[in-house]
């Protein structure tokens, strides 16, 4: 035969149905109303809060009349509500520490990055200046007259391998880390393309020259000025992109142009790179 529940034991189910019910309730107009001001973690504690001090003190003031309710009954019972809502309120605030530590982290990484992508292209562009200086000073002498027309004589090799540029050291080496730089990668790789182009050139004549005991002809040199030209625009289009990445570029390339400077005392040294590169352009 089946146990007949005891009174009490039905009036802690009927006071467990109303808080049921009265729970379901609030969460329909809570889902109803979606936009309610100040619905902030610190409101929804106190709301949970204050509905469990609720639900602790009118439960046994809801329950039916039946056997007598010991206050140990609903002394436990409310101690179980506060237990749940602490552990809540803990869970609640290791979740904001937690976030706010990995939010720190994430913004302590972000600096890292746009430190790291600055000094990059700081000491790209600090090299690039060189670089686009070398081919720029050159090519208007004297590789402008060789573009120009073979008017003049041939070359010997040790003359031409002095105009080779210098090997980009710092571009190499950081090679991997170009991706941090953007749009600006792309044409750094294109003005690089072409030095190497330059460079090459340079060195397959000079080792054909050497190799067969003969001065280059002036054909040759024709080519080696055109070559020279082709690294002015793409640099400059490398120097304008990497400049918005570095501050001080005015500096930077000043000092640059000062290197070539000091050969060509009649020279303007405060014309940029820019502005010569571009006069060269509009004149060959």
């Amino acid at each position: 035969m089946a146990d007949v529940p005891s009174g009490r034991e039905i009036a802690l189910r009927k006071g467990a149905n109303r808080t049921s019910k009265i729970c379901c309730t609030l969460r329909l107009e809570e889902m109803s109303n979606n936009d309610l001001p100040g619905l902030t973690p610190a409101w929804l504690i106190s709301l949970g809060l204050a509905l469990g001090c609720t639900i602790v003190v009118m439960i046994p003031a809801s329950i039916a009349t039946g056997d007598q309710i010991k206050s140990s009954d609903w002394i436990g019972f409310s101690g179980n509500v506060v237990a749940g809502a602490m552990t809540l309120i803990a869970a609640i605030l290791a979740w904001f520490a937690v976030k706010r530590q990995v939010d720190a982290q994430d913004q302590a990484q972000r600096a890292a990055r746009q430190q790291q992508t600055t000094d990059l292209a700081r000491i790209l562009y600090a090299e690039l200046a060189h670089l686009v200086a070398r081919c720029c000073f050159d090519f208007e002498a004297p590789w402008r007259e060789y573009w120009q027309g073979p008017s003049l004589d041939k070359m010997q090799t040790v003359k031409l391998r002095k105009c080779v540029p210098v090997d980009p050291v710092i571009y190499r080496a950081v090679a991997g880390q170009l991706a941090l730089l953007g749009p600006a990668a792309q044409h750094l790789m294109e003005f690089h393309y072409r030095l190497s182009a330059l460079r090459r050139e340079i060195d397959n004549l000079a080792s054909n020259a050497d190799l067969n005991n003969e001065q280059i002809e002036n054909e040759n040199l024709q080519l080696v000025a055109r070559r020279f030209r082709e690294t002015l625009r793409p640099g400059s289009k490398a120097l304008e992109a990497l400049a918005e990445l570095v501050k001080d570029t005015g500096e930077i390339e000043a000092l640059a142009r000062e290197l070539y400077y000091e050969s060509r005392p009649h020279e303007d040294i405060g014309k940029t790179l820019k502005a010569r590169v571009e006069a060269i352009l509009r004149t060959t």
